[in-house]
């Protein structure tokens, strides 16, 4: 049996789709089905990155009105402040008593068991990740920053906790 690939779409055809992109983010109606805009974003990497960007402008901005509030300048100073008491000096090659680290090959190393592992269970949160593979969050979280960064993988939230899931190929 032949199958046929998806084409790519072009950049006409994303036109129609900005708007939706931009109203699904702001929480406003769509002039498109919601079902239409998902199977386009499936097959279209520019409409993914800009989706992506919406949603981290969005965010950003819903963080600004809140952190121009009372509550939110009393947020930020006591972040900062406990920020301040965690940081250590970064580690080093030259320093005495300090082992180089591979930071890269590490990032890849974890962002491969993950990449292997959603691949066999499909989306799976992260106290799942950390728990099935053993690591420590902090790494979870770069091999997802480097995978999110390729763009082979997408995020999703409820309430509590995120979600990792495979991009399609």
């Amino acid at each position: 049996m032949k199958t046929t690939k998806a084409k790519n779409p072009t950049r006409e055809d994303c036109k129609k789709y900005e708007l939706a992109i931009t109203n699904y983010v702001l929480g406003q109606a769509l002039k498109v089905p919601k079902e239409t805009l998902w199977e386009h974003l499936k097959t279209c990497r520019a409409c993914r990155r800009d989706f992506a960007d919406w949603q981290d402008t969005y965010e950003v901005m819903k963080t600004e009105a809140y952190y121009n509030t009372p509550a939110g300048q009393q947020k930020m100073k006591e972040s900062f402040q406990a920020l301040k008491k965690r940081m250590t000096p970064p580690q080093s090659v030259g320093v005495p008593g300090r082992i180089p680290i591979d930071i890269r090959g590490n990032i890849k190393q974890t962002a491969r068991t993950l990449y292997d592992l959603l691949k066999t269970n499909g989306e799976t949160s992260v106290p799942v990740l950390v728990e099935k593979t053993r690591l420590k969050e902090y790494y979870i979280q770069q091999a997802i920053g480097w995978l999110g960064g390729n763009e082979k993988i997408t995020l999703a939230k409820d309430d509590k906790t995120a979600y990792v899931r495979l991009l399609p190929e």
